[in-house]
C-alpha cells in the first residue's frame, strides 16, 4: 500500500466494487504526500507553496484524493472501465 493513498478492486457477496484510501498527508510522509505544500524529500528543493487554508495536511490529502479517485474510475479491469462497478 502506498504511503499517500491507494485504490483497487474488491469483491464481496454483493459483487465487485472499487475502493479508494487516502492517508493523512502530514503524518504519513509529508515530503511526498503533502507536496507541493511541504518541502519535498526529492529534487527540486524549491520553497513549498502556501496552503490556501493554512493546513498542509488537508491540502495534501485533497491532491491525493483527486489522484486516487481519478485512478479508481479510470482503471481498466478485465477489459472494462471500473465505472460499471458500484463505488
Amino acid at each position: 500500500m502506498s504511503k499517500c493513498g491507494t485504490h483497487g478492486p474488491g469483491q464481496d457477496k454483493m459483487g465487485i466494487f472499487v475502493y479508494a484510501w487516502v492517508g493523512n498527508s502530514v503524518t504519513r510522509c509529508p515530503g511526498q504526500c503533502a507536496w507541493p505544500f511541504h518541502q519535498p524529500i526529492y529534487e527540486p528543493q524549491a520553497p513549498p507553496l502556501v496552503a490556501r487554508n493554512g493546513d498542509v495536511g488537508i491540502d495534501g490529502m485533497i491532491i491525493n484524493l483527486a489522484t486516487v479517485l481519478a485512478g479508481t474510475v479510470t482503471d481498466i479491469s478485465e477489459g472494462q472501465l471500473a465505472h460499471p462497478y458500484r463505488l
